[in-house]
């Protein structure tokens, strides 16, 4: 997040008026479509974690790695088959252009029909520095011919991989331990997590986007 950027969240958190802030058509134009990519991304989060209460094979899978505890503390949902997310979104009054953008659904090539990005997957949310969600993870339960079990959202307006860290927001200050012994691009973090019960004091984690560390991500990891 920019300077700029940082000054305009936090002005319009505390409802602050900035004198002089006089915007571009451009300028108001893209920062239009970026909180309509945020929003939707938000509201995307709250699809998802609401699925995730309904859906017995997650919720198993999660006991099994022992995850369960870090729902909440990692906003931790599911993915539904078909385009259930699409539909939603189309009822909560979302187009399919914003979720376009926001990298929640893809076009078939063939027939240029639009998909849910995500499915029959338990999905992590990405957070930028000031915790806002700008993408997601997702991981799927059963293995499927053809497909990765990881996927990113793709690169957005609000999210580039190269400039991310997972958890960077609050430095996971949830109480935890991490047992990976990869870089976070094999997605073995999130999956391999043991959740601390208290007794170990509070970890701190963040953890690359991609294959390695590079210098954005250095910088990013900076306190």
């Amino acid at each position: 997040m920019s300077y700029p950027e940082a000054l305009r969240y936090v002005a319009d958190k505390y409802k602050i008026l900035i004198e002089g802030d006089e915007k571009s058509v451009e300028q108001s134009e893209a920062d239009l479509k970026k909180e309509n990519i945020l929003s939707a991304l938000k509201w995307a989060q709250c699809h998802f974690s609401d699925n995730l209460t309904k859906d017995k094979i997650a919720i198993d899978y999660l006991k099994k790695r022992n995850l369960v505890n870090g729902v909440k503390d990692f906003f931790i949902g599911y993915a539904t088959s078909g385009n259930d997310l699409l539909l939603a979104a189309a009822s909560a009054g979302y187009s399919t252009k914003v979720l376009l953008d926001a990298g929640l659904v893809k076009v078939n090539d063939q027939d240029g029909h639009f998909y849910d990005a995500f499915s029959k997957r338990l999905i992590f949310p990405f957070h930028d520095r000031s915790g806002r969600i700008i993408g997601f993870t997702g991981r799927l339960l059963i293995a499927q011919e053809g497909k990765p079990k990881y996927l990113n959202t793709s690169e957005t307006e609000v999210f580039r991989k190269s400039r991310f860290l997972y958890c960077h927001h609050d430095d996971c200050r949830c109480r935890l331990l991490v047992v990976f012994a990869s870089s976070f691009s094999g997605r073995n973090g999130p999956f391999a997590w043991c959740l601390d019960d208290g007794e170990h004091g509070c970890g701190r984690f963040s953890a690359p986007g991609g294959n390695q560390h590079n210098k954005a991500e250095v910088h990013h990891r900076r306190p």
